[in-house]
């Protein structure tokens, strides 16, 4: 310690002062997630639902797909075209097995002849 060093108010011994390039806070203050991750992290959290009376258990975004198709199944025009709408985004390699080019053909009219404000209805 140096002599001409004077302890006191403001002015802490040398070995209670931090070393240079050393933070007083090393851990720091933890930022917050992101809307992104929380939304991935609650999407992925599985849930208990029923399902034609049984109980399974879904991821969160699974059980968002399902309602949304239970909806469109039931004729809910807004509920139709947002599943149409992801399903034409969907590669047509994935639907071949599935359905028919005529089908696919069908589905791709329905949804550029529905009216633009459906969503209105509700």
């Amino acid at each position: 310690m140096s002599d001409d060093y004077d302890v006191g108010y403001g002015k802490p011994p040398e070995s209670g002062k931090f070393k240079k390039g050393q933070s007083g806070n090393p851990s720091g203050k933890k930022k917050p997630p992101k809307f992104e991750d929380l939304l991935k992290l609650g999407l992925a959290k599985e849930r208990w639902v029923t399902v034609g009376g049984k109980k399974v258990r879904m991821s969160t975004e699974a059980v968002i797909v399902e309602v949304l198709l239970q909806k469109a199944a039931n004729g809910d025009l807004p509920s139709i075209k947002t599943a149409l709408g992801y399903a034409l985004q969907i590669p047509e390699e994935t639907f071949s097995e599935a359905i028919t080019d005529h089908q696919l053909a069908m589905l791709k009219d329905v949804l550029a002849n529905m009216p633009e404000d459906d969503h209105d209805a509700d």
